[in-house]
């Protein structure tokens, strides 16, 4: 049996990310581009605006979930516990390696560095259900949220 406490405190959650996002859209800074063409967005700007993103160097801090079939920053850790992938990005998983800039981490707060790929035939991600996509990672590495 359904417990509506839960569902109601999920509903409660929705509705302050979806406040959250459309504040966000409205008030944010604008990107900060770096002179060597780096864009520091966020992830309410990628899913937004994503043909203006597409092919371009991006950094953003999200809430990251890897599990089977799943590698995806999303845009808060409710979205991620959710499992809904329209407000999230894939993240094509980075390999170690000896870059010190990439940490390996099941879920957490990160800092994501790549190149974003949108394309809204074929869509982006595994199977291609994901809005965008992040590659050729740079930099993947955990961020500790503000207390």
């Amino acid at each position: 049996m359904r417990d509506p406490m839960r569902d109601t405190n999920l509903l409660r959650k929705s509705c302050v990310v979806m406040s959250l996002l459309v504040f966000m859209a409205m008030f944010c800074q604008a990107d900060f581009v770096h002179h060597d063409g780096l864009i520091q967005t966020s992830i309410v700007r990628l899913l937004a605006h994503p043909d203006a993103y597409n092919g371009k160097r991006v950094e953003i801090i999200g809430y990251y979930y890897s599990g089977l079939e799943v590698s995806a920053v999303f845009l808060s850790k409710e979205a991620a516990e959710t499992g809904n992938v329209q407000l999230a990005i894939w993240v094509s998983p980075p390999s170690k390696g000896t870059n010190n800039l990439i940490e390996t981490l099941k879920e957490g707060f990160v800092h994501v560095r790549g190149a974003f790929k949108h394309d809204e035939k074929l869509g982006s991600g595994h199977l291609g259900m994901w809005p965008g996509e992040i590659s050729q990672v740079e930099v993947f590495k955990r961020v500790k949220p503000r207390k």
